[in-house]
């Protein structure tokens, strides 16, 4: 009888310790769970809206925006190599209002470039639409100077500037003639003559 009641006892005294093949699952699927990748994690239904509202309504254009604003930007970002934080910008080149910036990660080898404006045949579009912008308000290249001057932006070059207005003027040119040929044809058949010569006034803004 005494010993049945100390085998009893020594089976209460018996502490769980736990399964080896559990505690060996548990630390795969940490390990897993850390490694997932983002396809995999389940994303909250408020982020799946906003990007629902971005596709729907994209950011499109131009903005000026402040180089150590960005800069604080990157630093927050993380690594699509190595997951680590640390994102360096810096800037390579600038072209007038264009600047080509490269991105490097501090932990490892990770490097990438990129412009910072659209390219049209090799040329950034917003020199384009500065200059044609300029010309619209009857200015040139010493008010569009001290404008970037003001607004701490990078300049154009004078040369870089006369290109584009030749290029536009070009354009300009042959748009107008067409435009004009066209209003003639129209006016011609408003008022038919025999000689197909209509005496009419014209207006023009005197910005070319």
């Amino acid at each position: 009888m005494g010993n049945a009641k100390g085998r009893v006892n020594s089976k209460r005294k018996r502490q769980f310790r736990g399964n080896g093949s559990t505690i060996k699952h548990s630390r795969n699927s940490s390990a897993t769970s850390t490694n997932a990748s983002s396809s995999k994690i389940k994303i909250p239904a408020v982020f799946d809206e906003e990007i629902a509202e971005y596709q729907r309504k994209p950011l499109t254009g131009n903005r000026i925006i402040d180089m150590e604003v960005l800069l604080h930007l990157y630093l927050q970002l993380c690594c699509p190599r190595c997951f680590e934080e640390g994102i360096l910008l810096s800037e390579d080149s600038t072209y007038g209002l264009c600047s080509n910036f490269n991105i490097r990660c501090k932990h490892c080898d990770f490097y990438s470039g990129f412009s910072s404006l659209k390219k049209t045949l090799n040329c950034p579009e917003v020199h384009t639409r500065f200059v044609y912008g300029m010309r619209q308000i009857g200015k040139g290249f010493s008010a569009g100077f001290q404008l970037c001057g003001t607004l701490n932006l990078p300049r154009l070059s004078k040369t870089a500037y006369t290109n584009h207005e030749n290029k536009l003027m070009s354009v300009i040119s042959e748009l107008s003639e067409l435009s004009m040929q066209k209003a003639a044809s129209e006016l011609l058949v408003l008022h038919p003559t025999k000689n197909k010569i209509v005496e009419c006034s014209i207006s023009v803004d005197g910005t070319w």
